[in-house]
C-alpha cells in the first residue's frame, strides 16, 4: 500500500490508485494517516470534518466513512481502538515518513559528504506534488497539514546550504528569488540570498536584496528585519572575511557516510529520539515507580544542563506510554513549557495532542483552576490515562505574571488531586527554583511526596551515554577516548550539553568504524571542539551583538582580589 499526503491525498495498492470516496470520507482518512498508527479519537475526526458545529448524527456518519474505508482498505487496516480509530501504516508506505527519513538522512552525513546529503534532500523534495493534502485544505485538515509544509520550506533551505557548501552560489540564485515570490517573508531565504549574490561577487546586489526583504516587511507586516539578517547585512557592508568564498567541501564519501549520527548536538532529546537516550534507566524507573505506587505529580529536580528534559522527552514519557500500552491503554500526553502565558501554552499542547481547539478552550482554562483542571481532564474522552508534562516549570516564576503564576499553580493542584486517578502530571524544574513553588502547601506536599533528584551520571552512565548510541549504528568507542571523555564531564558543572555537542562532531569527524584517541586529538580535545564552536558563534554576529555578548561574558566571571578569574 502506498499512502500519499505530500499534495492531494491518494492511496495506491498493487493494481493502481484506489477510490477514496467523497470528500468527508477522505478527510476522515486523512486526519487518520496524520496520526498514523497511533489512535485518533471520534471527537477529533468529528472536528475535523465539521469543525465546531458538526449536526447530530456527525459520530454515525463518521462511524459509516470508516466502515467504507476498511472495505476499501482492509479491514486489518482501519481498526476501532477506544475512543476512536487507528490506521495502522507499514514502514515506507506513507510518504510523510519517507520524506523526513531521506531529510534526517542529509541532515546527519552533510557535514562531511554534502553532495550526497544534496542528493537525498532533492529525493526527498521530489515526493512533494504541491501542498499537504491540497485538495482538503479548506476544512479542519488545514492546521493540521501545515507543519508538513513548512517542514518542506526547510528542507528546501537546507538544500541551498549544501548548494553553498559545494559552491553552487550562482545556481542557487534564481531558485532562491523564485522561492521568495511563493513566500516573500521568510527572512531564511532573504539571508540565503545576500549570501549567495555576495559570494559571486555581486555586493551591491546583496545590499539591494536586503532592502528589499526590509521594504517587503515593513510594509507589509510592520516589522524590521530580524537581528540575524541585520547583522549579516552589516557583515556583507564591511566586507567581513568570515563571508568569504569557502573551498568546497570534499565530496568524495567517507567509508560511514550512510550512517546516521544518533547524537544530538546542543539540542534537547525528543520523545522520536527514545531509542538513542542513554544512561538515565534508573531515574525513568525511579519516575515511573512514583507514578506506579500513587503518587499523581513527580517533580524531577536538578542543576542547569542536567538533562532534565531530555530525560522527560526521550526517557520518562515513552515509558510511561508503554506502561499503558502493556495495561491495554493509550496514554495522552499535554507537554508544554509554562514561558510567559502558561494558559496558552496548555492550549496549544491540548491542540497538539489531540487536535481540539476552538474559541472557547482558552477562556474555559482561564475561567478558575477547577474548570481547567476539568477541561484537561474531559479532552480526549473520560477513562483514558492522561499525563500534563510541565517542562522547564521554573519560567513560571521568571516570565509569567503573578496572577498568571498563582492560577495555574492551583491548576495543577487541582488536575493532581482531581477524581480521575489516571490523570498525572510530571514536572522539571531547576534545583535554584526549589523553593519557589513551596511557597504554595498544596503544590508543596505534593512535590515533597513525589520528587526525584537528578544527580551526576555514574561512570555506568556516562559509558552508556558515550558508548550506546554508537553501538546502535556499528560504531565502537576506543575505551581510552571513553575514560577522557568521562573524566572531562566529571570535572565540568552542568557538562551534558557540552559532552553531546562534543560526541556529535567527534561522529561527524570519524573515518572508520572506531571512534579514537586520535579523532578526538585532531579536533583539540573537548576545549577545542567548544572553542571552535563558540568562536564561530560569536564572528556570526554583529558589532553591536558583540559588544552585548562581551558584557555578558563579563558579568560570567569574577575577579578576586588575588586576582585569579573564576566562573559565577
Amino acid at each position: 500500500m502506498d499512502y500519499r499526503i505530500l499534495g492531494p491525498l491518494e492511496v495506491s495498492a498493487g493494481n493502481g490508485p484506489l477510490e477514496l470516496g467523497g470528500r468527508r470520507q477522505r478527510t476522515v482518512l486523512a486526519a487518520l494517516l496524520l496520526n498514523a498508527n497511533r489512535v485518533t479519537p471520534t471527537d477529533q475526526l468529528v472536528d475535523v470534518v465539521w469543525g465546531e458545529e458538526p449536526p447530530p448524527t456527525a459520530r454515525r456518519s463518521v462511524q459509516a466513512y470508516v466502515s467504507r474505508l476498511r472495505k476499501i482498505l482492509g479491514d486489518d487496516r482501519v481498526v476501532p481502538v477506544a475512543p476512536g480509530y487507528l490506521i495502522k501504516v507499514d514502514e515506507g508506505e506513507l510518504d510523510a515518513d519517507r520524506f523526513e527519513a531521506l531529510r534526517l538522512h542529509a541532515r546527519s552525513i552533510g557535514s562531511v559528504d554534502p553532495k550526497n546529503a544534496l542528493d537525498a534532500l532533492h529525493e526527498a523534495l521530489s515526493l512533494w506534488r504541491g501542498p499537504a493534502l491540497a485538495d482538503l485544505r479548506d476544512g479542519g485538515i488545514s492546521s493540521r497539514a501545515y507543519p508538513y509544509d513548512e517542514e518542506r520550506r526547510t528542507a528546501i533551505e537546507d538544500a541551498f546550504d549544501l548548494e553553498f557548501d559545494l559552491g553552487r552560489y550562482d545556481e542557487a540564485i534564481p531558485r532562491i528569488e523564485a522561492c521568495l515570490l511563493d513566500d516573500p517573508y521568510r527572512e531564511r531565504l532573504w539571508g540565503q540570498l545576500m549570501l549567495a549574490l555576495y559570494r559571486s561577487g555581486r555586493q551591491a546586489d546583496a545590499l539591494k536584496a536586503y532592502g528589499r526583504a526590509r521594504e517587503r516587511l515593513v510594509n507589509d507586516l510592520g516589522i524590521d528585519p530580524s537581528p540575524e539578517l541585520r547583522a549579516l547585512e552589516e557583515q556583507i557592508l564591511n566586507q567581513d572575511p568570515q563571508l568569504g568564498t569557502p573551498m568546497p567541501t570534499r565530496t568524495e564519501p567517507p567509508s560511514v557516510s550512510s550512517i546516521r549520527n544518533p547524537y544530538k548536538g546542543l539540542a534537547s532529546f525528543t520523545e522520536r529520539d527514545a531509542d538513542d537516550f542513554f544512561g538515565r534507566d534508573r531515574l525513568v524507573a525511579r519516575i515511573v515507580e512514583r507514578f506506579a505506587s500513587g503518587s499523581r505529580l513527580v517533580a524531577v529536580i536538578g542543576s542547569s544542563g542536567c538533562g532534565k528534559s531530555s530525560l522527560l522527552t526521550a526517557g520518562a514519557i515513552p515509558a510511561l506510554r508503554a506502561r499503558s500500552r502493556r495495561d491495554g491503554e493509550v496514554l495522552q500526553v499535554f507537554l508544554m513549557e509554562p514561558g510567559q502565558h502558561p494558559f496558552e501554552a496548555l492550549e496549544l499542547a491540548i491542540a497538539n495532542e489531540i487536535g481540539l481547539t476552538g474559541d472557547g478552550l482558552l477562556a474555559a482554562l482561564e475561567a478558575n483552576p477547577r474548570e481547567a483542571a476539568e477541561v484537561l481532564c474531559s479532552r480526549g474522552g473520560d477513562g483514558r490515562p492522561k499525563l500534563l508534562v510541565v517542562d522547564q516549570f521554573e519560567d513560571l516564576f521568571t516570565a509569567a505574571d503573578q496572577r498568571a503564576r498563582d492560577r495555574f499553580i492551583e491548576t495543577l493542584v487541582q488536575v493532581a488531586t482531581c477524581p480521575d486517578p489516571k490523570m498525572m502530571v510530571l514536572l522539571a524544574l531547576r534545583a535554584d527554583f526549589y523553593d519557589r513553588p513551596l511557597h504554595n502547601r498544596e503544590l508543596a506536599g505534593l512535590i515533597v511526596r513525589g520528587m526525584v533528584t537528578v544527580t551526576p551520571l555514574d561512570p555506568d552512565e556516562l559509558r552508556s551515554t558515550i558508548v550506546e548510541p554508537a553501538a546502535r549504528v556499528g560504531v565502537s568507542f576506543d575505551p581510552d577516548l571513553v575514560a577522557r571523555l568521562s573524566e572531562d564531564v566529571r570535572r565540568e558543572p552542568a557538562a551534558l550539553p557540552q559532552l553531546q555537542y562534543a560526541l556529535t562532531r567527534l561522529f561527524d569527524a570519524h573515518t572508520g568504524s572506531t571512534i579514537t584517541t586520535e579523532d578526538f586529538d585532531k579536533e583539540g580535545g573537548m576545549h577545542g571542539i567548544l572553542a571552535r564552536r563558540a568562536e564561530s558563534t560569536y564572528l556570526g554576529l554583529g558589532k553591536l551583538e558583540r559588544e552585548a555578548a562581551r558584557q555578558v561574558f563579563f558579568h560570567l566571571i569574577r575577579v578576586g582580589e588575588a586576582g585569579p578569574v573564576t566562573r559565577r
